[in-house]
C-alpha cells in the first residue's frame, strides 16, 4: 500500500521544473576569461541605474513560474572592449527555467554583452563571467594579463571598488 501510495504522489505532483544549464568549461580560469573576451561584444564597467521590467504582469508572472522579459538601463564607467555608449541598455529574459540575470539598481557590475540583432540593446547571462563590483577583483586581475587590454579601465575599476569599500565602511560606523 506505501508503494502505491508513493507512486501516485509521485504522479501527482508537477514535473515541469525547469533549471538553466550552462555548459560547463573545464579550462582554466584564464582560458575561459580569454574565451569570454574573444567573444563578447563588449566588456564593461557599468552601473544599473534602472530596472523594469517588460511584462505588466511580472508578479503574475513569478506566480505561475513562467518568464518574463527584464530591461536595465545601465550608466558606462569603464570599457576593456566594445564600442558602447556612456547609457545603455540590456534586455533579458528572466524566470522559470532561463539563465537570465537580474540586476538590482544602483549596483555597480562587470559585463560580458552580447548585442542583440537590433543593434541597440545588449544581452547577457548567468553563464557569462557577470560579477558585481565587489567579485570582480579576480577577473579584472586576470584582465590586466591580457595584451588588448585597455589600462585606463583597470585604474577606473580599482578607484571604484576603493570608493564602495569605504562607502559601506562608513556606512557600518
Amino acid at each position: 500500500m506505501k508503494i502505491r501510495s508513493v507512486i501516485i504522489m509521485m504522479l501527482l505532483i508537477d514535473h515541469s521544473v525547469q533549471a538553466c544549464s550552462c555548459l560547463r568549461d573545464w579550462s582554466s580560469p584564464q582560458e575561459r576569461l580569454l574565451k569570454e573576451y574573444k567573444s563578447a561584444d563588449a566588456i564593461v564597467l557599468a552601473t544599473a541605474v534602472e530596472v523594469k521590467p517588460r511584462d505588466k504582469n511580472e508578479e503574475q508572472a513569478k506566480i505561475i513560474n513562467k518568464y518574463w522579459i527584464e530591461n536595465t538601463t545601465f550608466k558606462l564607467i569603464g570599457r576593456w572592449k566594445g564600442n558602447i555608449d556612456t547609457q545603455f541598455e540590456t534586455s533579458i529574459l528572466v524566470g522559470r527555467g532561463m539563465c537570465g540575470i537580474q540586476f538590482q539598481q544602483g549596483e555597480t557590475y562587470l559585463l560580458y554583452l552580447y548585442k542583440k540583432r537590433d543593434g541597440h540593446l545588449y544581452s547577457t547571462s548567468i553563464c557569462q563571467k557577470n560579477r558585481n563590483l565587489v567579485d570582480a577583483e579576480k577577473d579584472v586581475r586576470l584582465m590586466e594579463k591580457i595584451p588588448q587590454y585597455p589600462a585606463e579601465s583597470n585604474a577606473i575599476f580599482w578607484r571604484e571598488l576603493a570608493r564602495k569599500s569605504h562607502k559601506d565602511a562608513t556606512k557600518h560606523r
